[in-house]
């Protein structure tokens, strides 16, 4: 199978030129506060903008649709993070490509209600950009016209209660299968494969202290699962993600940074055992 990258560029142009102007910005000192980042931000994404966004990443507009714009504002947030790390500046074109997608969809399927954590979203995310993809021209195999449909409806579904707390977790037990499909339908070790898994897993992994997750995967599982070869994916998406909430706490941001730099340290010490 031939693994067809689509470049971010080519299909979102418009999007990349605003980020890349919000980068240089935001390195000017432009946006002296998260709210003047947050007015840029919801000054690009017009209703126009997010409409014709929607045609070419289904979910957008719903996505945009709660807590006043947040997650926009959010993916927007992490997409400038992004071209400031030096894990982005350091990574081969490939790598780069691929990270551009995870971030931007890592959050397509989130839903913000009042008081409560979306803990069930990065499944939920990994189904659209599973359904994205594919529109988008990345390849896919044989299989995926016949299975994407069933394998959408486990991985959805894949929810349980947590019986401390009462609010809906992801089900773990469920992610031998819904990996075997990914591979099934894209193919394994490719390009789709690596951004709907590290968006599938950006959940799962405790690194920062403040913010535990309501469903890790324990070491053995993420050997298991995750491994050397998509381990930086998700690396990257969780530093990112971190990142980008802290844009305007430089002292929050470096810890965080330290937290989920030594937590992957210590995993992938795990996985080469």
């Amino acid at each position: 199978m031939t693994d067809n990258v689509p470049q971010l560029g080519s299909q979102l142009p418009e999007l990349v030129t605003f980020i890349n102007v919000l980068v240089q910005d935001y390195a000017l000192g432009k946006f002296d506060s998260w709210q003047r980042f947050a007015e840029a931000v919801k000054a690009f994404f017009h209703p126009a903008k997010m409409k014709q966004i929607d045609t070419v990443i289904p979910g957008w507009l719903r996505m945009a649709g709660f807590a006043e714009g947040a997650t926009l504002v959010h993916v927007a947030a992490a997409l400038t993070a992004l071209h400031l790390a030096p894990e982005y500046r350091q990574a081969s074109p490939e790598q780069k490509t691929n990270y551009q997608w995870i971030v931007l969809l890592h959050d397509i399927g989130k839903e913000i209600h009042s008081g409560e954590r979306d803990n069930i979203h990065a499944f939920r995310s990994a189904v659209l950009a599973a359904k994205a993809l594919p529109r988008l021209g990345f390849s896919v195999t044989s299989d995926y016209t016949n299975q994407i449909q069933a394998w959408s409806d486990l991985t959805d579904s894949a929810v349980i209660q947590d019986s401390d707390k009462g609010a809906l977790i992801q089900d773990n037990q469920k992610l031998p299968e819904i990996l075997a499909g990914i591979d099934r339908l894209f193919g394994r070790n490719t390009a789709p494969t690596y951004i709907i898994k590290a968006i599938l897993f950006h959940l799962s992994i405790n690194t920062i202290q403040k913010w535990p997750q309501a469903a890790p995967i324990s070491t053995l599982e993420i050997k298991r699962y995750i491994g050397l070869e998509l381990l930086p994916y998700v690396r990257l998406i969780m530093l990112i993600d971190s990142d980008a909430w802290e844009l305007y706490d430089e002292e929050v941001r470096r810890k965080q940074r330290r937290e989920v730099s030594f937590a992957f340290q210590t995993i992938e010490k795990g996985v080469l055992l």
